[in-house]
């Protein structure tokens, strides 16, 4: 079994520029712009949403507005009313040259952060009739709007997701995001989207009938997409977790998906429509460098635990409880998952101090 391993010091989370990006259909990465105090991601995860939820590592979650799409060059600027990220987030002024060693950064949909070293083959390649970073390294989907940093730790780029080739990344360089913020600024601070047929620039009321005034194919602007409601089983599980007292529209995580956070445990909830189960896993704690006396004592709780399961997925402890939606409605769900809340928060101290367990705080990013 591998093991959390710390790649850096980080005195303050206001180091890392990264955050994690979550709407009702998916999770992303993105990042701060300190400069212009905007959150930076790439467009398709945010698209047909007026808000999503961003996350710093180990900070609360909070709405961010969606101010402008750009599905040419597949960016969107978010804005809070407050960051938790101070002075980090500079963009380079000049593009790396071939050959340098780059960093990139990414969030799981657990929220845990994770980093990959890679070599920029070049800073020009032309794809499809545009120039993007060609990056040694194919990553996963996790990376996908995150930033791509220098030694010296400015963003020089942020990932993109998709791939020119086989076992090959592209990215937009830094200069292509200050080129697209320019022509955000045009607006005015209106909320504004680029059309994807005709490549101009519109703001809130230049769009009518979700029309381009250019060229008339659809277009949408962020702040015209229509609010999700959640329905059925989903409907029901956003408002047991209200009654645990967490807001519903903050714990989403992508289609059938949400997290909330108590006391130091991480929930995840899970909704599994082709067989109807519904799983609540609790992420307590990361394994300690020496696991047997810890996965001995959680082999014997599940001898004694009822209803309630530990278990380990990589690097993590969880306590997990599972449900079918037959039997699921808000007064038995509040009751279920109040129980897993209450456990979780009594195991996690004990495998912490007892064990030797880590906490989450402890500032790790997983290779």
């Amino acid at each position: 079994m591998s093991k959390p391993t710390t790649v850096r010091s980080l005195p303050s989370i206001a180091d890392i520029p990264a955050i994690q990006v979550a709407t009702p259909y998916s999770t992303g990465t993105g990042f701060y712009w300190a400069e212009v105090g905007l959150y930076v991601t790439c467009e398709h995860i945010v698209r047909d949403n007026r808000e999503v939820v961003i996350q710093h590592i180990d900070a609360e979650k909070r709405a961010a507005e969606v101010l402008f799409t750009d599905p040419v060059y597949d960016v969107a600027f978010l804005r809070t009313k407050e960051t938790d990220i101070a002075e980090q987030g500079v963009l380079a002024e000049a593009d790396p040259v071939g050959g340098s060693s780059l960093t990139s950064l990414g969030f799981t949909p657990n929220t845990h952060l994770k980093k990959e070293e890679l070599r920029l083959i070049s800073a020009n390649f032309r794809y499809e009739g545009r120039d993007y970073f060609l990056l040694d390294t194919e990553m996963e989907s996790d990376f996908t709007g995150g930033p791509l940093t220098d030694e010296t730790g400015k963003i020089v780029g942020m990932n993109i997701g998709f791939f020119a080739e086989e076992d090959y990344q592209l990215a937009l360089s830094a200069l292509q995001i200050k080129q697209v913020y320019e022509d955000y600024k045009c607006g005015e601070n209106k909320i504004g989207t680029r059309c994807y047929s005709c490549e101009y620039v519109f703001f809130e009321g230049e769009v009518k009938k979700n029309k381009c005034p250019n060229c008339k194919d659809y277009l949408l602007l962020p702040n015209k997409a229509k609010e999700f409601q959640p329905n059925g089983v989903g409907y029901t599980i956003e408002r047991l977790i209200e009654k645990t007292g967490h807001q519903p529209r903050l714990s989403r995580r992508g289609p059938n998906n949400w997290q909330i956070q108590q006391g130091s445990a991480r929930v995840n909830i899970s909704y599994y429509e082709k067989n109807g189960l519904i799983s609540g896993d609790a992420h307590l704690c990361l394994l300690p460098e020496d696991e047997t006396e810890i996965l001995q004592y959680l082999l014997e709780q599940n001898h004694l635990l009822e209803g309630l399961t530990f278990s380990i997925d990589h690097h993590d402890v969880i306590l997990s409880l599972l449900i079918h939606d037959r039997y699921l409605n808000v007064e038995s769900g509040v009751k279920l998952f109040r129980h897993l809340l209450e456990q979780a928060d009594y195991f996690d101290n004990i495998l912490v101090e007892k064990f030797g367990a880590n906490w989450y705080g402890d500032q790790r990013i997983f290779d």
